[in-house]
């Protein structure tokens, strides 16, 4: 096998050691399609943002920056583990294509097998594309055109990292930010969510913009115990991206109105935030809501 994919997320989830074996060039029959699973039996603490999503599992294909390899070996670090994680969060059904590289050299894992699984792939259409931590232009031009066919046709696409500059374009970019995109998300490092992520037209598709550095899908951080937490709102944040872009956005919407974070003393007998929810829905719905 030329790869293992290590039990942690974005390098906070576990303290597992990673794992990589070398590989001869040629690969046996199956070995790519392994090495590019997602299934994974270790389920990690985390916060479950969009589980039984009305109308199913959304059908995701992601493609996951492995490193500055030449497609016959990778230490994938946590890369790939990030859309397990993503997975555990988020209803999606979805396969993943490993692709390597740097500069003007880029490869897919298992070279001629890994391209051959990309295409088989792509001939089925999926109503979400990821782009992991590389930029979309790095992908051979046939199988740019494979996604952005579709993408064209209305399946959605969310690029994490350098984006696709070529066609998430000033004259493409949905200003201002659509609310239902970043409504109710936690600022990050500072930053709120509509000054880096950017929302595209792109045909009858929607495309995402997550304009930060990535060696996958959210940015790399230390490991603290406030990163931890963190993480599970990182998460978050690519997940919306990825429900808004396939238009599985939902119809309930929370707006924070105050300071964030929001900091309430116990004596304090003044409220200083407030919490607006929105049901854009023709129907009523029952609703609970809990802080943590």
């Amino acid at each position: 096998m030329s790869c293992r994919k290590p039990f942690g997320a974005g390098g906070l989830l576990l303290a597992a050691a990673v794992v990589a074996t070398s590989a001869w060039a040629t690969m046996a029959p199956g070995e790519v399609d392994e090495d590019c699973s997602l299934a994974s039996s270790l389920v990690t603490p985390h916060k479950a943002w969009g589980k039984q999503l009305p109308g199913g599992p959304v059908r995701t294909l992601f493609f996951v920056y492995t490193g500055p390899y030449d497609g016959t070996w990778e230490d994938t670090g946590t890369r790939v583990r990030e859309p397990v994680e993503l997975l555990q969060r988020f209803d999606l059904q979805a396969d993943a294509v490993l692709y390597c590289g740097s500069g003007e050299k880029w490869f897919f894992h298992g070279l001629k097998q890994g391209e051959d699984r990309a295409e088989r792939l792509l001939a089925k259409p999926y109503q979400l594309y990821v782009i992991a931590g590389f930029p979309f232009g790095k992908l051979p031009a046939k199988f740019q055109y494979l996604v952005l066919s579709q993408v064209a046709k209305g399946a959605g696409l969310v690029c994490c990292g350098p984006g696709a500059a070529e066609y998430m374009t000033p004259k493409r970019l949905i200003d201002p930010t659509p609310p239902a995109l970043v409504e109710g998300l936690p600022a990050m490092d500072g930053r709120r969510a509509e000054e880096v992520m950017k929302a595209y037209r792109l045909g009858q598709g929607r495309g995402v913009w997550l304009n930060y550095e990535t060696q996958s899908l959210t940015p790399r951080q230390e490991f603290s115990y406030a990163a931890l937490a963190d993480y599970d709102y990182w998460m978050l944040w690519v997940g919306r991206a990825a429900l808004w872009a396939a238009g599985r956005e939902g119809d309930l919407a929370l707006t924070f109105f105050g300071g964030q974070p929001l900091e309430i003393e116990q004596t304090q007998t003044k409220p200083r935030g407030e919490i607006l929810l929105t049901n854009r829905g023709d129907e009523p719905a029952a609703v609970k809501i809990s802080f943590e």
